[in-house]
Parts: C-alpha cells; structure tokens; sequence
C-alpha cells in the first residue's frame, strides 16, 4: 500500500472518530438535558385534594338532618337552590339527609402537608340550638393522607360576636358506611367529644385550636390502595349553643353572665376559619 493510499485511510479513521465522538457527546448531553426535565415532571403530586361543604336544613335543631324522604321533589328544589359539583363516582354511600351544597375548596402540593380553610356561618341562634355542617374530603393522590380538623385565630370587634361564640360547642363525626355497598344509606356517624369556643377565648380574640389533632387524625386512602370509593370520606360539623348551666358546669369562672347569655337569643354569628389540614406521613 503507498504512503498515499495509507494517508488517506489514516484521514477517514480519524474523521469517523471524531463524528463518532462527537456524537456520544451528543447523545450524553441529550440524555443529560431529558434527564433534568424528567425529573423536574415526575416530581410525585403528595397532596391533591377537594372539599365539598354542606349546609343541613333541620327542622328541630337538634343536629339530626331532616330525612330527604320527607320532603317532596318540589320541596326540595326550594330548599337546595344551589347544584351539587359532588362527583356522583365518587360516593361511598346514599345520602338520605338533606344537605345543601355551599362551597368547594381544593388542595394541590408537593410537598407532604397542605390545608383548605373553609368558612361556615349560623343565622337566628338559640339556646340549645345545634346546626349540622358536612364535609366531603375526596384525595386524589396516589397515597394515603390524614386528615385533621383546627380553627384559626380570629379577632371580633363586635362584642355580641364573641359573646355568643363562647358560648358554642363543635364536635366532628365522621360518616361511616355499614356494609361494603356504596348505594347503601345504611351509615353511622361517630362523634367527638365536644371542644368547647369559651376555652380559647381571651377579650376579643379566639385563638387557634385543634379538634382534631394530629394524634387522632383520620386516615384516607389513596389512588392506588382505594376500594369502594375509599378515597372519599364524609364529617359532620355539629355546632351547639350550649345551655347556661352546661357552660358554667364546664367553665365555672365564665366571664358571660346568664343576663347577657339570654340577650344573646337570635344573633348571628360567623365562626373563624375552619382548616381541614392534610399531611402525607413516611411509612415506618
């Protein structure tokens, strides 16, 4: 072979390895850029959650929802004016009270905790008076979160407002289908004990406090281990004007006297945020 011959095979050995090298740089770098973008979407969505908020219509006010079997159709369109987003999919049981839907909130994070704060109100308040709210908690996250219930910190000016919320009692129930039927209304409600406003109350301002913490928070499952809906899960709110003697039986030194307590008949009131906090916990 001539040293041309040979050069010129020496020439196109090189030019193939430098393509060759350029495109494993190529490649590499490509991989690199795929790589960085991957991960920045498959970052996993830890708290994805909605929250459907209910106003119960009771006529004896004794926090037990009217039965929707004895109302008329007609009745009912009268009583629930507003159109209910809840998913009907996503139901785990067949309401047979009568709730009407008032707002819906949702939480979306990557991270392990998130909240949704929601605001609930009673008009034309009396003594012994109980109102019912429902929250419907749907997780549409692949894991498991727990669930827990506080109401934040809120200032009043007007002084009528935080006589009358010290007065109140809250306790949660969550709803609890009987059977493994998801058209079932055969359910139960498990309650709290009650937490009582007057507690956490000081001049104006009622502080922030849990009723339910995070030692007795609910769990709900996830996307991926769910059966028969159970990703939804459903909690009653019941708020009681408690009687005189009760609140002077649980706090002796209360500061409302019975004067005051009996004018406070028929106001209204606005209750602080409640947050219904979320939280995605590390299996041990």
């Amino acid at each position: 072979m001539s040293k041309r011959k040979f050069s010129k095979y020496i020439i196109r050995i090189s030019a193939l390895a430098a393509i060759l090298g350029l495109s494993a740089s190529a490649v590499y770098a490509w991989y690199l850029r795929m790589n960085t973008v991957g991960e920045i979407e498959l970052k996993i969505t830890k708290i994805d959650s909605e929250v459907y908020l209910y106003s119960s219509t009771d006529s004896n006010y004794n926090g037990i929802p009217d039965l929707l079997s004895d109302y008329t159709s007609s009745e009912l369109a009268e009583i629930q004016t507003t159109t209910d987003l809840f998913p009907d999919t996503k139901r785990y049981y067949s309401e047979s009270r009568v709730f009407s839907y008032v707002a819906h909130e949702a939480a979306l994070s990557v991270s392990k905790q998130g909240s949704i704060d929601m605001q609930m109100a009673m008009t034309g308040v009396y003594p012994t008076m109980t109102k019912t709210f429902k929250f419907a908690c749907i997780n549409n996250s692949d894991m498991e979160n727990y669930i827990t219930f506080s109401f934040n910190e809120k200032s009043y000016t007007n002084e009528v407002n935080i006589q009358l919320l010290s007065t109140m009692s809250v306790r949660v129930g969550q709803v609890i289908n009987n059977t493994n039927d998801t058209t079932s209304s055969d359910v139960s409600v498990v309650l709290t004990e009650k937490v009582y406003f007057c507690d956490f109350i000081s001049g104006t301002t009622s502080s922030k406090f849990d009723v339910v913490g995070e030692n007795d928070a609910y769990q709900i499952d996830g996307a991926l281990n769910f059966t028969n809906n159970s990703n939804v899960k459903d909690f009653w709110f019941q708020f009681e004007m408690e009687s005189y003697d009760s609140l002077k039986a649980h706090k002796s030194n209360i500061s409302l006297t019975e004067s005051q307590y009996q004018g406070l008949a028929g106001e209204s009131l606005t209750f602080p945020l409640m947050e219904l906090g979320l939280e995605l916990r590390d299996e041990n």
